[in-house]
């Protein structure tokens, strides 16, 4: 059931990275380095030319595989829990929409959080981002078999929802994943800042206070 509300909407989903937390490849990249004779634009370069990630994040690659092929493409003398530690020091601490912000949202409409992740990344933000507790539901790529654009990441996301099409509301900073959500009937705005949301939302008449 949706918190008592005279907003338009009674689900508001929101993108993960680059929305609520921020994130820079960089920084696992950079823990690398050092262990493996690649430099790190090497490192994502190699990154940018394989499947890996993406095999990975749609939940069609085991987590002892990633690292095996991870070893081998990036040349990596590290253990498992090694590159586990640095794969997935990639979030910035300082949180894009706050807690209580999250807690004023909630009051009023019913929140999710939709994703393109792994398990090792879902495994650190549920460890180290207490604000993912906040949200009455997470919809994982990894965990649904698909990555968006994929229509069928949205969907589970619906069914999540509980709520029609017309009374979403989806987030995301990449504007081509948020046109997907558009094609369900979503309402979508495409994240720019937090001071940017608040207009969009001021607009749209979603409540916060």
């Amino acid at each position: 059931m949706k918190p008592n509300s005279s907003s338009r909407f009674d689900t508001l989903i929101f993108d993960l990275g680059k929305v609520v937390i921020d994130f820079d490849w960089m920084r696992a990249m950079k823990k690398l380095e050092g262990r493996t004779p690649l430099s790190v634009p090497e490192i994502a370069g190699r990154l940018k030319n394989t499947d890996l990630v993406h095999r990975y994040e749609s939940g069609s690659l085991a987590s002892e595989s990633f690292v095996e092929e991870m070893q081998k493409l990036l040349e990596l003398r590290v253990s498992f829990e090694e590159f586990v530690e640095a794969w997935s020091d990639i979030f910035q601490s300082d949180l894009i929409l706050e807690t209580d912000f999250i807690d004023r949202l909630k009051k009023h409409h019913r929140l999710l959080l939709l994703s393109n992740t792994d398990p090792f990344h879902a495994a650190f933000l549920k460890e180290r981002f207490p604000v993912l507790e906040k949200f009455d539901a997470r919809v994982f790529s990894f965990e649904v078999g698909a990555m968006k654009p994929d229509l069928k990441i949205y969907e589970a996301a619906s069914h999540a929802a509980q709520a029609p099409a017309d009374r979403i509301l989806y987030v995301d900073d990449i504007a081509a994943y948020a046109e997907a959500g558009a094609s369900l009937g979503w309402t979508t705005v495409t994240f720019k800042g937090k001071e940017d949301l608040l207009q969009e939302f001021r607009r749209l008449g979603v409540a916060w206070s």
